[in-house]
């Protein structure tokens, strides 16, 4: 059984162009892709056989929490802030990856099946300049550069267009009851997953049938090497933990650890991914190296808390892919991220105040008559 995304009519709801550019899809565009599961996006869990509806539904609820957290204003900055960062990197003379950040050599290198080719908005840039030497060299040459550097121009829009992907792609992981939302930059799965989880706590309701559990991925890399996966789960450990501590002024952190290991028995069983990502957060307790993504960070007091933690980390194997994110404590204990459960505790725990607060009441009202 595959997962693929919904038919004609709302299908192509979440097929805005990444960026913010476009509208929702039309014409029973279903933002359905082949390609392997790889990058960031969100893993979603459902029912047999409603895979299709599942993804329906998320693209609804991703659509809407996109809109409300990456409005023009924010996506415009962030582009601005990746020009600058990638601008900088070049004149470094550093490798780029997707969000243009600079790679760690193999960390973030991996095979075809674990990290798919993504588009890069560097090409587009090169285009252009080529363009411009044209141009250049046309002018020097004596000839008519003005309809060479227009259709110059047009190709290199053309192709801008037509790599211009959608904000959310679903993609097929030929396994039952399990879809992956991929996520364009600059869509964060984690906040948005965050964001729909805390909402659902918020007002207990789930609006959804068919959507069940979410897990975030914010990087994913191939599961049989595990040198790539303790170099890149070492980095976005180091990264979020050290962000969190500086946010909020603490040099103490807990963590907690949840694994989901499908279709895959070796290398990276339940058994060696908690000691690994375990040893991985025990090096936060010493000083950073020089190789290290936060060079400036403080020595931090972590320890393992399974019942409170602070951050939990989230490991998903599917075949050949690991992925992994680092999401809030408060907001994942519990009902870890499924929706329906959550959404039910909420409509639970209001019924029970309810009741305490009428029982007051009553209390209150029957004291001056026994007086």
């Amino acid at each position: 059984m595959t997962n693929s995304s919904r038919g004609s009519g709302k299908a192509g709801r979440g097929g805005k162009a990444a960026g913010g550019k476009g509208g929702k899809g039309k014409g029973g565009h279903n933002w359905s892709s082949k390609r392997p599961v790889g990058g960031k996006g969100i893993f979603v869990t459902t029912m047999r056989g409603k895979e299709s509806r599942c993804v329906g539904e998320i693209y609804d609820l991703l659509d809407e929490v996109a809109d409300r957290l990456y409005p023009p204003e924010r996506v415009k900055a962030l582009q601005d802030e990746r020009e600058a960062r990638l601008k900088e990197r070049r004149q470094e003379g550093a490798p780029m990856d997707e969000d243009g950040e600079a790679e760690e050599g193999e960390a973030s290198t991996a095979t075809p099946q674990a990290q798919p080719p993504i588009d890069s908005d560097d090409d587009d840039d090169d285009d252009i300049e080529a363009s411009i030497e044209k141009e250049l060299a046309a002018l020097k040459a004596g000839r008519g550069a003005k309809g060479l550097v227009k259709k110059d121009a047009a190709d290199a829009k053309d192709k801008g267009k037509a790599k211009e992907r959608p904000r959310f792609q679903s993609i097929q992981t030929d396994t039952e009851c399990l879809c992956f939302i991929a996520t364009a930059w600059p869509y964060d799965p984690v906040e948005l997953t965050e964001a729909i989880v805390s909402e659902v706590q918020e007002t207990g309701q789930a609006r959804t049938r068919f959507v069940q559990r979410l897990t975030p991925t914010s990087f994913t890399c191939h599961s049989l090497s595990v040198e790539q996966v303790e170099m890149q789960s070492s980095r976005l450990i180091e990264q979020v933990f050290t962000t969190w501590a500086q946010a909020h002024n603490t040099t103490s952190v807990t963590y907690a650890i949840d694994t989901s290991v499908r279709s895959h028995t070796a290398p990276l069983s339940r058994t060696v991914l908690l000691p690994l990502l375990g040893t991985q957060i025990s090096k936060l307790s010493s000083a950073p190296t020089i190789s290290s993504p936060v060079p400036s960070r403080p020595i931090l007091s972590v320890r393992a808390d399974l019942k409170n933690p602070d951050l939990v980390l989230l490991a998903t194997v599917l075949k050949n892919v690991y992925g992994l994110s680092i999401v809030e404590g408060r907001l994942w204990r519990g009902k870890k991220f499924n929706l329906a459960e959550i959404a039910a505790q909420k409509r639970k725990d209001d019924a029970r105040e309810e009741e305490e607060r009428k029982k007051a009441e009553a209390a209150a009202a029957a004291a001056p008559a026994e007086a």
